[in-house]
């Protein structure tokens, strides 16, 4: 071979490598269509879905991590926003409009466009978001780490206008909100600053001598994070002795009378070792109801018609639920139930069915009128089928695909969470 023709091979080659190399650089860190926040309203749209690039330990590649907030149309029809970032990132839309954030800002999205409100403190993890104001307003529970003084997990407040920050001292992975009251529940080896509240409040509720007391070390505390009494330290409302087996419902809770209730896992071998041949996450569904009139905490047993237990395997009384008088709407595993808060009694309404291979439920969201579903088709670049079960009328309803989003699910984008426009859903329901 003649080294003129080897020239023209090599430069083919270099060629080749090259261009590869600029494709791919084209497809990871091409930009999707987005709009600007002027262009972003809710005008005419049904539903919202947030993405955002999912956390995997150890990725230190330059892929962009980014995030977006997607409103859909009755037709399916997408328009999306940049506003970046956040693990676990979730969304409220009230009649007031779309309230979400990112990693530096808050968002407010309505008929009118996007208004980005200024936050002082850059966070990445989210763990709830709830409602507040007479919906006029929202409040977040997020993440901020550990600093020399303990964990630290702000609770930020918002409207349409304006941010405002609450330093709330501790680890809370178990929260909820009652109206505009935001609940949280730890133990005090998670939130040392609470230790001496705790003690406090258990003596005096329950009787315990100074010996008694000094025996305990670790208490479950249920804590009043907002409206806050003090800069950094929520309130302990109630404090028993560390109970060990309890996985706490993670962002439901539920008000009734003088009780707060959360559906919570009760786990059958807490102290189970390995190897010792136990599924050590087997156990039920428990209503933990803890009184704030009379300081009793008790372990309510769910049950369903037949007197078996709901759940069988921890994680599946996790979801948020939806109260309707003395009962609330609960999602667990696939399957849709009444739960009598009172007697645990639990009535199935509906299953959602299994899906073909390749096809996966992507986000579920509970509204007091019916429980939404957002289903992910086979291939990326499918539509996404949205749909609801409504509890009046008993019957499962297909809404409208959604366009596909693999323009936006690019680098590890994933869907954390979708809310629906409450306007719309009246609509729906009057029909």
């Amino acid at each position: 071979m003649s080294r003129t023709m080897k020239r023209r091979i090599l430069a083919v080659i270099a060629c080749v490598v090259v261009c590869s190399a600029l494709f791919a650089l084209y497809y990871f860190f091409k930009p999707a269509p987005t709009m600007s926040a002027r262009d972003f309203t809710t005008k005419d749209q049904a539903l919202a879905i947030r993405l955002t690039s999912v956390y995997i330990a150890g990725d230190t590649s330059l892929i962009p991590k980014t995030g977006y907030t997607v409103l859909a149309d009755p037709s399916g029809n997408i328009r999306a926003f940049q506003c970046g970032k956040m693990d676990s990132a979730k969304l409220v839309w009230t009649h007031a409009g779309v309230f979400y954030g990112g990693p530096d800002q808050e968002f407010f999205t309505n008929e009118e466009g996007t208004k980005v409100l200024s936050r002082d403190i850059k966070l990445a993890i989210e763990y709830a978001r709830y409602p507040r104001n007479n919906v006029q307003g929202f409040m977040a529970f997020y993440g901020a780490g550990g600093s020399p003084d303990g964990y630290k997990q702000p609770v930020i407040l918002g409207d349409s206008e304006k941010t405002e920050i609450i330093d709330v001292r501790g680890g809370y992975m178990s929260m909820g909100a009652c109206d505009d009251t935001l609940y949280a529940i730890t133990q005090t080896i998670h939130a040392p600053n609470l230790f001496d509240q705790a003690k406090e409040v258990y003596q005096k509720h329950s009787g315990v001598s100074d010996e008694e007391l000094a025996q305990i070390e670790n208490f479950d505390v249920l804590v009043q994070a907002y409206p806050a009494n003090h800069p950094q330290n929520p309130q302990v409302l109630e404090s028993i002795p560390y109970r060990r087996g309890v996985v706490h419902a993670e962002t439901c809770y539920q008000r009734l009378n003088d009780c707060i209730y959360l559906l919570s896992f009760k786990l059958d071998y807490p102290d189970g070792e390995p190897g010792d041949g136990k599924d050590h996450r087997a156990g039920h569904g428990v209503l933990e109801e803890w009184n704030l009139k009379d300081h009793t905490y008790r372990l309510i047993d769910v049950v369903d018609e037949k007197g078996n237990f709901v759940g069988s395997n921890m994680g599946v009384c996790r979801a948020r639920g939806v109260i309707q008088g003395t009962s609330c709407y609960y999602l667990t595993s696939g399957k849709v139930y009444s739960i009598d808060m009172a007697t645990g009694a639990a009535k199935q309404l509906y299953e959602f069915e299994d899906l073909p291979d390749g096809k996966e439920y992507a986000k579920f969201k509970i509204t007091p009128s019916a429980v939404y579903c957002l289903i992910r088709g086979k291939d990326k670049d499918d539509p996404l089928e949205f749909s609801r079960y409504v509890f009046k009328t008993g019957t499962y309803e297909h809404l409208f695909d959604v366009s596909s989003l693999a323009e936006y699910c690019k680098n590890n984008v994933g869907i954390s969470d979708i809310a629906i426009n409450p306007a719309w859903e009246e609509s729906l329901n009057s029909e």
